[in-house]
């Protein structure tokens, strides 16, 4: 994902590129399904602003030291750069800049100083290997980062997010506020309930807001549950299984499941993985150890810890 920002900020950072990021799938390719909110990144946010301030200036390109790309903006009033650090270096010496005047820079992304001298700069690069250098000393936004965006779980579940750049950080559940003052380090939250989790962090001049969506299912016994499955699924598709291992050996269409409930109930005795394929309603599988092309819509691969886990979160589906 580093690497994707890296070049992403190259590219969308130039004149006439259009700053556009789009959010990744999942690992196992859920159509509809957000794998990564990259593109609410604050490093994202800030690449956009340089573009944004310098739109139809004029610019310089370079690249130096085999792995820093420059990108120098300027117009009559204000100068700036860009620079992708594409090794893991964070400190690092340039001297190319020589668009920029003698002086003190700021680094939008960490608020350090840089300090350009007829072109030449020491730069201690944030690990993300980006930096922007304007003269504009901005109070830098909050950042709230977290391993997920919330969670389908059983029993109880433990969020731990983290806040960068704030001085207070309000949460809350339903009508249930907590405030945390001068926040550091993680900061857990018990989830004991389906919910909506909504995270305000702020600073003397800038403030985000974050929410996380949390479903809590209570599994039905013996069974591997797919839960969170489209009402009407069933009357709009023909559902199959396509599972493997086990007694489906290297592969089988089946439908060697029941419903109870809304909840999909499968028997993973011994297999190794399996998934959901969605086929026109009425269409019968007729070769059935041999992948379909006619399915229209499929789950990812349901294995491993997934697997072990005993449920699958179907509502991309």
């Amino acid at each position: 994902d580093k690497m994707m920002v890296k070049a992403w900020a190259a590219t969308a950072s130039r004149e006439g590129s259009q700053s556009l990021f789009f959010a990744r799938p999942t690992e196992d390719l859920q159509v509809g399904a957000v794998g990564s909110y990259l593109f609410e990144s604050e490093k994202v946010a800030a690449v956009n602003r340089f573009k944004n301030r310098f739109e139809g200036s004029s610019e310089e390109r370079s690249f130096e030291n085999d792995s820093t790309y420059i990108l120098e903006r300027y117009n009559d009033t204000y100068q700036g750069a860009l620079l992708v650090e594409l090794s893991s270096d964070t400190n690092i010496n340039v001297t190319g800049l020589d668009k920029l005047e003698n002086g003190i820079y700021y680094d939008q992304i960490t608020g350090k100083s840089v300090t350009v001298h007829k072109g030449k700069a020491d730069i201690e690069i944030d690990a993300s290997g980006i930096c922007i250098l304007t003269k504009s000393k901005d109070s830098l936004r909050p950042v709230i980062t977290s391993s997920n965006r919330g969670a389908t779980f059983v029993g109880n579940y433990q969020f731990t997010f983290k806040v960068q750049n704030a001085t207070k950080v309000t949460y809350k559940i339903g009508e249930e506020e907590t405030v945390v003052n001068n926040p550091s380090g993680n900061i857990n939250v018990n989830i004991t309930d389906s919910c909506v989790l909504t995270i305000v962090a702020e600073n003397a001049k800038f403030s985000i807001t974050r929410s996380f969506k949390f479903t809590k299912v209570n599994l039905i016994p013996g069974y591997f549950n797919v839960v969170n499955l489209r009402s009407t699924i069933f009357t709009d598709y023909e559902v199959y299984l396509w599972g493997w291992g086990g007694r489906f050996g290297n592969g089988l269409w089946n439908k060697e499941y029941t419903v109870q409930d809304g909840i999909m109930l499968v028997d993973v005795t011994g297999i190794t993985g399996f998934l959901i394929g969605l086929f026109q309603k009425g269409y019968e599988v007729t070769v059935t150890d041999a992948w379909d092309n006619n399915v229209l819509r499929q789950s990812g691969d349901i294995k491993g810890a997934t697997l072990t886990q005993g449920f699958y979160d179907a509502s991309s589906l």
